[in-house]
């Protein structure tokens, strides 16, 4: 079946919708065509404008042959049956005489040779010899020999006898021969167009194998632009999380002391968006805070009591003084 041509496609790219400023909407945003993708468009069309080209030379070589064969069966039959069928005739016998002297000569040539080797063998005198010789065809009588160059004799003055009609069947001979290299012409036309067929039909699926080739290394670039953008916006995204996290907690990232607190902070700021990940990251903060709180005040407790003690100890000293 023939592809639609060019023509009866918008722009040779329906089937494709790559084409700049073409295509749905959602396609308006994904970016510049591929170089690749044009060309490749292009050789498409030209690769099914050369398959339907091929295929309409080979229906036409089909129609020609069949053309071809049936006026050359019809003339035949009109020669045959009409115009030569005397002369036809008269040679038809001819043929099956001199077939019928050939088959004669053949089989008395082979009894012949029979009998001289069953003679040969049979010379020894013995039982087995005996029984060869009995069971091998005895040769040609001279009767049989003479009937059998009779019918050659009349074969060949048959052929003497025929020779203006040969004369007059030279045109229909003529015509055959001629006709049947005519129709092995068509026919190697035709195989010739259907190889030519199957040639264009492999460089057709050879050019749509490259645009798919092309649609899939096209799709995977874009689907790791998108990844590398959604990489790209997790981090931003999370460097602002931290950022307004230590802006809300009033704690700068050095005075950061707890070292589990700053990788779940370090990852949730390399990884995408996760909320997860940030509100265990802040828990771990307040309680880094709250842990560096409580230091605080125990540390302050500790120093108040070591001054309460020294001041007793200077209270005491002072009473037991003269």
């Amino acid at each position: 079946s023939l592809l639609p041509s060019p023509a009866s496609c918008p722009s040779g790219g329906a089937e494709f919708e790559w084409r700049a400023g073409e295509g749905s909407s959602e396609e308006e945003d994904a970016g510049p065509l591929d170089d690749r993708v044009e060309g490749a468009i292009d050789a498409i069309n030209a690769a099914r404008d050369a398959m339907n080209a091929r295929q309409l030379d080979l229906e036409a070589a089909k129609r020609k042959l069949g053309a071809a064969e049936a006026q050359t069966a019809v003339e035949i039959t009109r020669l045959r049956e009409h115009e030569h069928r005397d002369n036809l005739a008269q040679v038809e016998k001819y043929e099956s005489l001199k077939q019928r002297a050939a088959e004669a000569r053949a089989a008395a040539e082979a009894r012949a040779a029979g009998g001289e080797d069953a003679a040969s063998s049979g010379s020894g005198g013995t039982a087995a010899s005996e029984a060869t010789t009995a069971a091998t065809p005895m040769a040609p009588t001279p009767a049989e020999l003479a009937a059998v160059e009779a019918m050659e004799a009349q074969s060949l003055r048959m052929a003497c006898d025929l020779s203006d009609v040969f004369i007059s069947l030279v045109p229909y001979f003529t015509y055959v021969g001629v006709a049947e290299q005519s129709l092995d012409d068509a026919r190697a036309a035709v195989g010739a167009a259907q190889a030519a067929v199957r040639a264009a039909r492999r460089d057709y699926h050879t050019s749509m194998d490259n645009l798919e080739q092309i649609s899939l290394d096209i799709q995977r670039a874009q689907a790791e632009e998108r990844r590398r953008a959604e990489d790209e916006s997790a981090a931003a995204a999370a460097q602002s999380a931290w950022e307004a996290l230590l802006a809300a907690t009033d704690v700068s990232e050095e005075a950061m002391s707890v070292p589990a607190a700053q990788a779940a902070l370090a990852v949730a700021r390399e990884a995408r968006v996760e909320t997860e990940r940030l509100e265990a990251a802040a828990a771990l903060i307040e309680g880094a805070e709250e842990a560096q709180r409580q230091k605080a005040i125990s540390d302050a407790v500790a120093a108040a009591k070591r001054h309460m003690r020294a001041a007793r100890g200077g209270a005491a000293g002072a009473a037991e003084a003269p």
